[in-house]
């Protein structure tokens, strides 16, 4: 820099710092005229006024730099810092948003339109825009389609690990809904682009795009801000309202009268409310309804998704934990499949669930109604999956979960076992415990729906193990599950040792008391008694079964089947099987018989050791009789004859 500018600039800031501005402005002043042509000096000159609170000769003098200095970068930093002042609610008190302000309006509309077109950078030159629109809504339609191009191209930029996408965001929350209150662009109605300085007009299909693009973004926000990964007020202030309400706005432009003023699709409605208008208005042959249809099942379908698979994460107990609770089906396998109806069955959840059983289960219906609807014909089944791959919609954690649980929940097993195998391949190199516990029970429950009983008790009974294993489980009560008279019934199933395991002895119960015929396997007959007190409970009948089946034998024969027992009115029952000698009981362990004691009252001594046993011996019991008992576990469902 000249070294008189530069010494005529530091006289001026001594001045300043003495408070002398009156001194400060003659060398500004002076400086200003003497190098009318050196931008920095004037920007100074600006600076001066303002902070001399002299608005009205810093407006003069922004406008002159604005006018006779267009190619200076500095001035295009400067106007964008400006922008950016505009579009804050809660400005800096030190800024000159006041100042431009007071310029006219076309000085203003200048100032922004060249800054815009003169910087590089893509978020600024949106942003420039942005202010421009929010200034002058009149602007909108010929800069608002340039700023959609920018950010568009702008997201491209950005890498996929960036929780949520600046561009995006922007091109969402501000640009489309700025697009869609301007009067001027509507379907077919030709509009000029300032960049192109061309008409084009706008079809259905530039709106659906932005509609997609909402519903994209409003979907993954909603999900990043559950767990906590963000703190934004856009999602906070409920994403599914906003994105409803662009819904909304497009059908006016679309001309969707259908949808337009329909309060029953509002988010404020219930979601089967919601689904039965999208029903009735689709009902209606038009391809303006069908189109609108179509956008309404894929917002109402991701939103009610999302809100089941939130409640039933919140039912895990920790909104962080990335396995939350999964749909599992109690009931019998002998079952006839063939006239299950998932509207007919119980969705039965438990009571400490602090979240209403009656919403969780709309939320189900709903989704799945929404995704039988967009595969109810080619067009739609074509066009959702073109969404699904461009969205990357596979890819996503949660949606596979949900869908897992929604084809269960309509007996589709075929298709919840591709979905549990697709997101256990996705995560095989890094595979969470309680993941890998979740798909591997809900597998084979679908094994033994199917009817695969075999295989479903043999995968079962080897997933319990591992548990135990990676657990120090003690048993308490389980719940009392209703589907026990032979009753079928939906459940949610924390992904919890404490809740898994109850679960699993009742399948695992339930396929070994299905394959019990009147002389059975006493091995596999044993470990059915065993395992009945873990669901005593709803297995009287099954109790009473086995119990018949002991009596009717001659001698039952399972070494060391006394130390596994705990329940009292088993133990009863084998007592008074003693006493009525008929049956010869071979339970005790070789080690404890004396030659001075007979049987019988070894058997009952032991029955009476058994009875008295702490809480806390009880609860260690079906760990050790897993373990010790690892022939049966492998090998009760598949190698041993039952017929």
């Amino acid at each position: 820099m000249d070294p008189t500018i530069m010494n005529i600039l530091d006289k001026c800031d001594r001045c300043l710092y003495k408070g002398d501005r009156n001194g400060a402005k003659s060398w500004i002043l002076t400086a200003s005229t003497l190098f009318a042509g050196n931008f920095t000096i004037q920007l100074k000159t600006l600076f001066l006024y303002k902070s001399c609170d002299d608005l009205i000769g810093a407006r003069k003098y922004l406008e002159y730099i604005i006018r006779e200095f267009p190619e200076e970068p500095e001035l295009w930093e400067f106007l964008e810092g400006i922008a950016l002042t505009l579009l804050s609610q809660d400005p800096p008190k030190d800024t000159f948003r006041d100042v431009f302000l007071q310029l006219p309006v076309e000085t203003q509309k200048q100032a922004l339109r060249e800054a815009a077109n003169k910087v590089e950078d893509l978020m600024s030159k949106s942003q420039i825009l942005l202010a421009l629109m929010t200034l002058f809504p009149e602007t909108t339609s010929m800069y608002g389609l340039e700023a959609l191009d920018i950010l568009a191209k702008g997201a491209s930029t950005v890498n996929t690990d960036v929780l949520i996408n600046p561009f995006k965001k922007i091109l969402v929350c501000d640009i489309i809904p700025k697009l869609l209150a301007c009067n001027d662009i509507i379907v077919d109605k030709p509009i000029i682009r300032a960049e192109q300085q061309q008409n084009i007009s706008l079809k259905t299909g530039h709106f659906c795009q932005w509609l997609e693009l909402s519903t994209n973004f409003y979907t993954i926000g909603t999900e990043i801000l559950f767990r906590k990964e963000i703190d934004d007020a856009i999602f906070a202030e409920n994403g599914w309202s906003k994105l409803y309400e662009l819904l909304c706005l497009i059908a006016k432009k679309c001309q969707w009268p259908e949808i337009v003023g329909n309060i029953n699709l509002s988010t404020k409605q219930q979601p089967m409310v919601r689904w039965q208008a999208l029903e009735e208005i689709s009902n209606k042959k038009s391809l303006q309804v069908a189109i609108g249809s179509f956008y309404i099942a894929v917002l109402l379908f991701f939103q009610t998704a999302w809100e089941y698979y939130e409640n039933v994460l919140r039912i895990a107990g920790d909104s962080t934990n990335s396995y939350p609770a999964f749909l599992v089906i109690i009931a019998h396998p002998h079952t006839d499949q063939l006239n299950l109806k998932p509207e007919t069955m119980e969705f039965d959840l438990n009571q400490s669930f602090e979240v209403q059983e009656a919403r969780i289960r709309e939320c189900l219906m709903a989704a799945s109604k929404c995704w039988q609807f967009l595969h109810s014909s080619e067009t739609y089944k074509s066009e959702f999956q073109r969404i699904i791959q461009q969205w990357g919609i596979e890819e996503w954690h949660w949606i596979n979960l949900f869908l897992a649980d929604m084809h269960t929940y309509h007996l589709n097993f075929t298709e919840a076992l591709g979905r549990l195998q697709y997101e256990e391949s996705r995560n095989k190199d890094n595979l969470n415990k309680a993941l890998a516990w979740r798909i591997e029970i809900q597998r084979n429950l679908c094994l033994l729906q199917r009817g695969g009983i075999d295989a479903a008790g043999f995968g079962i009974t080897k997933v319990l193990k591992d548990i135990l294993n990676h657990c120090n489980y003690q048993y308490c009560p389980p719940a009392v599950y209703k589907a026990s008279n032979r009753k079928t019934t939906f459940s949610l199933l924390r992904t919890r040792s404490e809740d898994l395991i109850p679960y699993m002895v009742h399948l695992t119960i339930a396929i070994i008391d299905s394959k019990l015929v009147n002389v059975p396997n006493q091995t596999i007959l044993g470990g059915l008694i065993v395992l009945i007190q873990y669901a005593w409970h709803n297995q009287q009948q099954t109790f009473t079964k086995v119990i018949d089946l002991v009596r009717s034998m001659e001698q039952f024969n399972y070494p060391n089947l006394i130390k596994y027992l705990f329940n009292v009115d088993l133990l009863e029952e084998l007592m008074c099987i003693i006493n009525e000698g008929k049956v010869k009981l071979n339970i005790l362990p070789k080690s404890t018989r004396q030659k001075t004691k007979s049987i019988k009252d070894e058997l009952r001594n032991a029955i009476e050791k058994q009875i008295s046993l702490s809480q806390s011996e009880v609860g260690l019991i079906l760990g050790t009789f897993l373990k010790e008992a690892e022939l049966y576990a492998a090998k009760t469902t598949i190698k041993y004859e039952m017929n």
